[in-house]
């Protein structure tokens, strides 16, 4: 940026706006705005940062409208006017305007209702995780950890209502099914989170869309996971459609055993759950779950024609059988308790 200023030195601010708005428009395409109302996330922002947030906060919140104010300022301002205003050093201000050029253009692509300010850097996450990994830190990231699961899949433009009604009916059965899995609320978090980003491949293609999704989750790590968490949620993706896990397949082979079995586990139940909304017409309105001996009786409660929910719940259960040793069957019920 400095030397664009350094070519243009009596008004930059055109010459930093069209550079900035040229290397944007390659990733147009995957910055499309989606229906759902997106935020921004700027962490360790310094000069925002250090203006907004209080100092007994970690965050603060800025509306568009806010911002644009904000932004109007900035750029019509002297470099000395925002070294006071801010209380930034001097050898940073010339950063200032090319940065909040970006942050506008970028909530003209993405559509953005509000920006988040976060003091929380790189460096926190990774002593955050640490800690969790050696016990010493009980926070609860779970809220985060789904939010930035939701923004991963609002950018791939998944459908909300089908993952909304998947993720309700995959964990209704990992609770009611307890005794069979024996699985945890870690893994029950796992499964809430492949059943909302399970569908991102269909963003590349339709055939196939389940590999797609895998290769999309294994390139962006979604925050608060670990490593070997993200895998998972990748490897589960891949199965919740029509594959199933084989020992000799090399993405399946690094996995260590455990973490196969949590595998065929989480993708065997998020597969019955993706079946059950086939039509994607949400003709389910609630399902109660029967464990038999050899059996797995599902009841679902639809007025509607459960034709191809029946035909795909048929197709999909083979997993399921294989993983737990007992048959799933579906049956419909016309009257809610």
């Amino acid at each position: 940026m400095a030397s664009i200023i350094d070519l243009n030195p009596n008004d930059p601010i055109e010459v930093i706006d069209d550079y900035i708005g040229s290397k944007l428009e390659n990733l147009r395409h995957n910055l499309m705005r989606s229906d759902q109302a997106a935020n921004l996330i700027l962490q360790d922002a310094s000069a925002l940062s250090h203006k907004f947030i209080s100092p007994e906060k970690d965050t603060a919140v800025l509306s568009i409208a806010k911002f644009q104010q904000l932004y109007d300022m900035v750029i019509h301002s002297s470099e000395q006017f925002l070294i006071d205003y801010f209380d930034i050093d001097e050898h940073i201000v010339n950063r200032l305007k090319p940065y909040f050029i970006l942050i506008e253009k970028m909530t003209q692509l993405l559509g953005v209702k509000k920006i988040i300010l976060s003091n929380i850097t790189v460096s926190d996450g990774l002593a955050i995780e640490q800690a969790k990994k050696n016990r010493y830190l009980k926070q609860d990231l779970n809220e985060i950890i789904i939010t930035s699961t939701e923004n991963m899949a609002n950018r791939y433009l998944t459908s909300h209502s089908h993952r909304k009604v998947v993720t309700g009916l995959a964990l209704h059965m990992f609770d009611q099914l307890k005794r069979l899995h024996h699985l945890g609320k870690r893994e029950r978090l796992l499964l809430q989170i492949a059943a909302t980003v399970d569908d991102v491949g269909n963003y590349i293609n339709q055939q196939g869309h389940y590999r797609h999704s895998a290769y999309i989750l294994e390139a962006n790590k979604i925050i608060g996971l670990s490593d070997e968490e993200n895998q998972l949620i990748a490897e589960v993706s891949r199965y919740h459609s029509s594959e199933s896990p084989a020992i000799d397949e090399p993405h399946f082979q690094r996995l260590a055993p455990n973490v196969q079995m949590k595998v065929a586990k989480l993708a065997a139940i998020l597969r019955l759950a993706d079946a059950l909304d086939d039509s994607r017409e949400e003709k389910i309105q609630k399902i109660s779950v029967s464990l038999q001996t050899e059996q797995l009786i599902i009841y679902a409660y639809a007025t509607q024609n459960i034709s191809l929910e029946k035909w795909s719940f048929k197709n999909k259960s083979t997993l399921f059988t294989e993983v737990y040793g007992i048959k799933p069957v579906l049956k419909q019920r016309r009257r809610l308790n």
